[in-house]
């Protein structure tokens, strides 16, 4: 698993695949449970969870590129 579009990180450029692959899939995670609470939050309130979703947004998405490379930064080889 990678984080940016069109880059490829081959397996011997990781230490541990399988630990690598789950930091990225827990990165993942957490940021879509901002998606599931707007979704449920929409249930009583479209404005509200709309403004959740907008403030989540604006504030996560620049903090992902920021975890992603922490993450390859712990499970790449040093040479």
């Amino acid at each position: 698993m990678w984080f940016w579009s069109g880059q490829t990180v081959g397996e011997d450029e990781i230490v541990d695949v399988k630990a690598y692959n789950r930091a990225n899939g827990i990165m993942w995670i957490v940021f879509s449970l901002l998606m599931w609470f707007s979704t449920f939050l929409a249930f009583s309130s479209m404005k509200l969870a709309g403004m959740v979703m907008l403030v989540g947004c604006i504030l996560c998405v620049p903090i992902l590129p920021f975890v992603y490379s922490r993450i390859y930064k712990r499970y790449r080889k040093h040479e």
